[in-house]
Parts: C-alpha cells; structure tokens; sequence
C-alpha cells in the first residue's frame, strides 16, 4: 500500500465516522430492531417447527415480547418508589 492510499483510507475512515456519528439518533433505532429480530428468531422457528405458520410465529413472539416488556416496565417501577 503505498502513502498516498493509506492517506486516502485514513481520510474515508474519518469520514464514515464523522457520518456514523451525525446519524446515531437515526441508526439506534434500526439497530435495536436488528437485535431484537436477531433474538427473537429462534423462538418464532421452533413455533414454525411446530408446525405454526411464520406470521403466526413472529405475532406470538412479538406479543410476547410486548407483554414481558410492560410487565418488567411495571416491575421496575415499583422497584424504584
């Protein structure tokens, strides 16, 4: 690699973090999403081995999940009153 290549590397690297910064509150949503889908597919799989079809699946998990996360929500509420 020669200088000239390694300075335009160095430049194109600042740039994208410049971007990924300015685009943070854009991006954290998508990337949560992307997590909880990365979670959430080995239960919607077994529900699909089962023999449940997959947009059944992803609704029953996707509930489920809705339904833990309010009853945690409430939990940690009255944990800290």
């Amino acid at each position: 690699m020669t200088q000239s290549q390694a300075w335009l590397l160095i430049v194109v690297g600042l740039i994208l973090a410049g971007l990924l910064y300015l685009l943070q509150p854009v991006l954290t949503p998508f990337l949560v999403g992307i997590g909880i889908a990365y979670l959430a597919d080995p239960f919607a799989d077994r529900l699909e081995a089962r023999g449940w079809p997959r947009s059944m699946a992803t609704l029953m998990v996707f509930f489920k999940y809705v339904w833990k996360s309010g009853k945690m929500k409430k939990q940690i509420q009255q944990f800290c009153n």
